[in-house]
């Protein structure tokens, strides 16, 4: 059996017009979990004492702010001292802070009633602790930074 040598343009245009072929049948792949892709960037929504507010994802240092909150509270739940008691309030007082950066209410007639005051300011600490659960909850955003690189030499 005697296999005839192909010149290289040859093999070449048989492998495209083969790969133009098998490109023109294939179907047209399905569009999958869209709605899932689109609901990284949706506002979530929730109700605090009647006022309808939505929040956007939540900025990644918050969302560990949120998470060390958390752990400290676990903390301080089993003391009753003074020192305890004062810095939990201010746990709390940092907490509400955070809220109103993160949420905004939804009816133009409770922004303006937001822009000059916080709502969440007298929240109780089951309404703290719900609020960052929540917030520990959104999707977080992470914005990553590349310093500028450094020549070994430099480095010493």
């Amino acid at each position: 059996m005697r296999i005839a040598a192909q010149s290289r343009e040859r093999v070449e245009a048989e492998a495209r017009q083969q790969y133009r072929t098998a490109v023109a049948s294939a179907a047209e792949p399905e569009i999958r979990n869209a709605d899932a892709v689109e609901a990284l960037e949706a506002a979530l929504s929730f109700e605090y004492r009647g006022v309808q507010f939505t929040a956007g994802p939540t900025p990644h240092a918050d969302g560990v702010a949120f998470m060390r909150w958390q752990s400290r509270v676990h903390v301080l739940s089993g003391r009753d001292d003074a020192e305890a008691l004062d810095e939990f309030a201010g746990l709390l007082t940092s907490a509400v802070e955070r809220f109103h950066r993160l949420a905004r209410p939804t009816r133009l007639r409770d922004r303006l009633r937001w822009l000059g005051r916080n709502p969440f300011a007298g929240a109780t600490e089951a309404e703290v602790a719900w609020l960052v659960g929540f917030f520990s909850a959104c999707r977080m955003i992470a914005r990553v930074r590349h310093g500028k690189p450094t020549s070994p030499r430099a480095r010493g």
